[in-house]
């Protein structure tokens, strides 16, 4: 079944829309000792080093 025209610029529409709006990514923190990314309430986080729980010894 092939779509017409305006089914893929409507298609190709709502696809630019949904990533415009998915801003709700945020990056985990990763370990300035051993280098692994975790969640922001497993681990030391300040505006110049982060530290997991496992090298904090938590």
């Amino acid at each position: 079944m092939a779509f017409t025209e305006a089914e893929k610029q409507q298609w190709h529409a709502d696809r630019r829309a949904a990533e415009a709006t998915d801003d709700d990514y945020a990056a985990s923190p990763t370990c300035g000792h051993c280098g692994n990314p975790f969640s922001s309430g497993a681990g030391v986080v300040t505006d110049d080093f982060s530290l997991c729980d496992v090298c904090n010894g938590d």
